[in-house]
């Protein structure tokens, strides 16, 4: 649990940077799809990160977990790692997409 917390505030500036970077790109005209599909891997890191959190929260607290939350998390987790190793994929491949 208390490890949780410090990377909770981890992924919460991160969500904040890149809130605040597609606010300005967009309004210099610059929102490159490459931009959008890293700030959505960091989204749904961000997301999963969290549901991870409530989940160890009750689990401290009961021993068992919400079994909902975990499973989200995990899902979440997935599409993050998935969209950014796609991300990764496509930039080596030499593509600008």
């Amino acid at each position: 649990m208390v490890s949780c917390v410090p990377a909770m505030s981890w992924w919460m500036l991160s969500a904040r940077c890149d809130v605040l970077t597609r606010k300005e790109l967009k309004k210099l005209r610059k929102h490159h799809r490459t931009v959008k599909m890293l700030g959505s891997a960091i989204i749904l890191a961000f997301f999963s990160h969290g549901f991870f959190f409530l989940h160890y929260i009750w689990y401290s607290s009961d021993g068992v977990g919400n079994m909902l939350f975990l499973f989200v998390a995990r899902i979440l987790q997935l599409s993050s790692e998935t969209t950014f190793l796609v991300l990764l994929v496509l930039i080596a491949k030499g593509w600008t997409i």
